[in-house]
């Protein structure tokens, strides 16, 4: 069986946009997640009002290393905040973030984060991930004690840091 070479690199070109397509979804964050792990397009809304921001130099447990689905993820700095919505939002930024990993036709964020709440666990309800970090969003205004980060398919690997 021949295949010319005009057919391959047709096939080839074909291949390429598609990675490029791809890639540019997963760099400009326009892949999310939420649920605390199912996956659909999220979007968090308009951050303001900060009410917290540290950064490795600073708070114990920071930088965090994770290996979640095969990928390295490290989570170098946050912040808290209160979203247009009046919804809390953590932002963390760090590394390794701009690969997601693909299951069952399904891009998914790769950490999880649970808020403590006066000795309660809060749930995120919906997250997104860019390039340079990743974001959980939870239902209502929550002053935490501390974040709880874990591995999406490892929760063994876990990381709890006192908020200040």
């Amino acid at each position: 069986m021949k295949i010319s070479k005009r057919k391959m690199m047709g096939s080839l070109a074909v291949v390429l946009a598609l990675f490029t397509t791809l890639a540019l979804l997963v760099g400009c964050g326009g892949i999310g997640g939420s649920g605390g792990g199912d996956n659909a397009s999220g979007d968090s809304g308009n951050q303001s009002a900060s009410s917290g921001d540290t950064d490795a130099g600073g708070v114990d447990g920071l930088p965090a290393s994770f290996t979640a689905y095969d990928n390295s993820y490290t989570i170098d700095s946050y912040t808290i905040e209160i979203n247009d919505e009046g919804n809390t939002v953590v932002k963390c930024e760090g590394s390794g973030f701009s690969v997601l990993p693909m299951r069952n036709g399904s891009f998914r964020l790769p950490l999880s984060c649970v808020l403590m709440v006066d000795g309660a666990e809060q749930s995120w309800i919906s997250g997104s991930a860019s390039g340079s970090g990743i974001e959980f969003e939870y239902d209502g205004v929550f002053e935490p004690e501390a974040l709880i980060f874990t591995a999406a398919d490892d929760e063994s690997q876990r990381v709890e840091i006192q908020v200040a």
